[in-house]
């Protein structure tokens, strides 16, 4: 997983233009405990503007899956939600997605897989 003050965030584009510094700062956010709608909103649209996947997408997954691991409620719900519509964006425009850079391939790919498990989990609880 890239650490989040890795200077790789700065070459990585946002979907919705920009760099991936700001989808750092936001997991960072996240990670620190806070909670709300907005911080979560933002980095969706940081990953996967209007189901464009920005190249981000692809570091920023493996944190998401970190994130709902320990994640209930809504924090579980924006996390999966996220990485769904990540999954889901690049499956229906394979040509325009960026493709996942060797390096990373492994953990997004694991992430994904994680991401399936926690989500079929999810769905089976009841409440």
């Amino acid at each position: 997983m890239v650490d989040l003050d890795s200077p790789v965030w700065r070459n990585m584009s946002a979907s919705c233009g920009g760099t991936g510094e700001l989808s750092a700062k936001l997991l960072r956010r996240i990670r620190e405990g806070v909670d709300d709608d907005a911080t979560f909103a933002e980095l969706y649209h940081q990953v996967c503007h209007q189901l464009s996947v920005g190249r981000v997408a692809c570091i920023a997954v493996p944190h998401l899956v970190d994130i709902a691991r320990t994640g209930k409620g809504m924090r579980l719900i924006w996390a999966l939600s996220t990485i769904g519509t990540v999954v889901a964006a690049r499956q229906a425009h394979p040509r325009s997605s960026p493709s996942v850079p060797e390096e990373w391939q492994v953990d997004y790919l694991g992430a994904i897989e994680e991401a399936r498990r926690l989500t079929a989990e999810a769905l089976r609880a009841t409440g």
